[in-house]
């Protein structure tokens, strides 16, 4: 059974190493998807992923959410695509791993590409794309990292920028509660993708981006009251 056959997913970040997992369990499930990318390099490297899977419900609109203005002319690029309002939102950035050196040794340089390049980029992506979701069913689910609310020593910027978005999606699931939008954030630890696995790297505590995939997948169709859902590590070493 295809639970999400009808349904219009936009993913945003679906031709990342995570992302294309998500895109494949979605349209396993049904969905017609459509997901974000710079250029023909990007789509193509999906579909040679997505080789095994059919993709004849897999779009895609061209364009970034580094600033307001790319956002903007994405979201156009959307509603153009589908005047409709569309039932799934997902965020699959989650940035680059760093860590470096301690809170009291960063400069203002990098902490203000860190606020940029993350926390920013999912507040645009809030802003531009949650209005076309469908205002009484469409849920939005906001992929983050661990150190959300576990601190990671000498990786400050990350863990700061993690921990602000936890609060601006949590905010949001509160300030939108009277309403039929649901928001979710799944928080991941350690994953496990097609590249880390064909390298034979990673641990078996990790989960897969496939099992990733599948778990959105159950948050877009499954009835939930917690806002909060983890994968962190499948049992501890």
């Amino acid at each position: 059974m295809q639970l999400l056959s009808g349904k219009i997913i936009f993913v945003v970040g679906g031709v990342t190493s995570l992302g294309q997992d998500i895109v494949k369990q979605l349209l396993i499930a049904g969905a017609e998807v459509i997901t974000s990318a710079y250029d023909d390099n990007e789509t193509q490297k999906l579909l040679n992923y997505l080789k095994d899977t059919n993709t004849d419900k897999l779009h895609f609109v061209f364009g970034h959410t580094k600033t307001d203005e790319d956002a903007k002319a994405l979201q156009n690029s959307l509603y153009n695509m589908h005047t409709r309002t569309i039932d799934g939102l997902v965020s699959a950035v989650l940035g680059s791993w760093w860590q470096g050196v301690p809170i009291n040794s960063l400069d203002i340089g990098s902490m203000q590409e860190f606020f940029e390049e993350d926390f920013l980029r999912q507040f645009l992506i809030i802003k531009n794309f949650l209005p076309l979701l469908n205002p009484v069913t469409g849920r939005f689910i906001h992929l983050n990292r661990l150190a959300a609310e576990e601190p990671t020593p000498l990786a400050a910027p990350m863990g700061i920028m993690s921990a602000a978005r936890h609060s601006m999606v949590t905010t949001l699931q509160a300030e939108l509660l009277n309403t039929g939008i649901r928001v979710f954030e799944l928080i991941l630890g350690p994953i496990k993708t097609k590249e880390i696995i064909e390298n034979n790297q990673g641990s078996d505590t990790w989960f897969t981006s496939e099992e990733v995939g599948a778990y959105v997948v159950k948050l877009l169709t499954e009835l939930s009251k917690e806002t909060i859902h983890k994968l962190a590590f499948k049992r501890w070493d």
